[in-house]
């Protein structure tokens, strides 16, 4: 079996989420700027998404998961696998499961904010999250032995 730690800092994701409400609220057809993008004073909610988000990352991923921390500044995963999983996919499934996180809060947010957009980040959340674990389940070929 093979173990992998994926820690995924939570100040990147909550700028990642800043950067896109921000980018969605100045594109938007409508004036909503103010209202979409995440600022200093909604830290606390935005703390909260990403909980939410890193305990459903956690869920989805229960049979890998041998252990999982969540904290202020931080979530990590500790995953067991199958000893002849293909450790070439670590860099994609480790994007994958930070777009999952950062996707699932931005989701959230744009529920209270910007309801039009909420489903289509979701969606894309959830497609992160499948990626990720179609990955973590993909093994190497056999390789015979030649004489």
């Amino acid at each position: 079996m093979k173990r992998l730690i994926y820690t995924i800092a939570k100040e990147k994701i909550l700028a990642e989420v800043s950067l896109i409400s921000s980018y969605a609220g100045l594109k938007s057809e409508e004036d909503i700027f103010c209202r979409v993008a995440l600022a200093d004073e909604d830290e606390d909610l935005a703390s909260r998404f990403w909980t939410d988000a890193a305990c459903e990352i956690t869920d989805r991923l229960r049979e890998f998961v041998v252990a999982s921390s969540i904290n202020d500044t931080s979530f990590t995963l500790e995953l067991e696998l199958s000893g002849s999983y293909d450790e070439s996919l670590n860099t994609s499934v480790e994007r994958d499961l930070t777009s999952a996180l950062a996707y699932a809060v931005i989701s959230e947010w744009f529920r209270l904010t910007f309801p039009v957009r909420s489903s289509e980040w979701a969606t894309l959340s959830a497609s992160s999250l499948e990626r990720a674990h179609k990955k973590l389940c993909s093994r190497v070929r056999p390789k015979r032995l030649s004489n």
